[in-house]
């Protein structure tokens, strides 16, 4: 595991929140200018495009310091998996991405770390990227001898793992090679490298990324 990132890791990481960013934002000013050529022709469905999409800016903006930055709720204090599993389903649950994450596995649990919080958030996001436009995201936390442990499954019918993003998970990829779509699976393995190893299995239609939460 590299001891401090790579400044292209960084730029890429950077480069895909804007990527991200930009479809909400621009909505939100697509919006505006309805209000404006057409006034009160336009105005309800202008009004509602511009809530829909700052709903949804707002929901990758909380993600995303999460995910990259600290692990913490609004209030400051540590994000619990509670919060981890309102801010993926907010995020992702919305459109074409179905996220299956029980909220049992996230209220009747040991607290985790602002490491295993972030790591989970980008499993979650990397099982998102994993699938080419559509499919299930499933989130599975469970308590074992070791600590608190993660399965994130990614599962469409016909799927198969891209062998870019097959080497971003398992730190194989080159840097310079990395995009930003495959840049938050070589996060993710490098978030989980601190933890225990990230274990990525693979069958017919899904692929499951497996983690502990709990530094070891």
């Amino acid at each position: 595991m590299p001891s401090t990132l790579d400044l292209r890791v960084l730029e890429l990481i950077s480069a895909r929140m804007c990527h991200d960013l930009i479809s909400p934002i621009s909505a939100v000013g697509n919006g505006v200018e309805l209000i404006t050529e057409f006034e009160d022709e336009m105005q309800g469905e202008a009004l509602a495009l511009i809530g829909e999409s700052a709903a949804s800016a707002s929901h990758l903006l909380q993600y995303f310091r999460a995910a990259f930055g600290t692990a913490r709720a609004t209030d400051g204090s540590p994000l619990g998996l509670q919060e981890a599993r309102k801010r993926a389903t907010d995020c992702f649950g919305t459109g074409r991405i179905h996220i299956d994450w029980p909220e049992k596995m996230a209220s009747d649990l040991e607290p985790v770390s602002q490491l295993g919080v972030k790591l989970l958030m980008n499993m979650v996001m990397s099982a998102v990227d994993l699938l080419p436009g559509s499919g299930d995201v499933a989130v599975r936390i469970s308590s074992r001898e070791r600590g608190l442990f993660a399965e994130v499954s990614a599962t469409r019918a016909g799927f198969a793992l891209a062998p870019a993003l097959r080497q971003a998970l398992h730190g194989t990829a080159d840097v310079a090679e990395l995009t930003p779509r495959s840049v938050i699976a070589y996060f993710c393995w490098i978030l989980a490298a601190q933890v225990g190893g990230l274990v990525i299995t693979e069958q017919a239609g899904r692929v499951t990324l497996e983690a502990p939460l709990n530094q070891s």
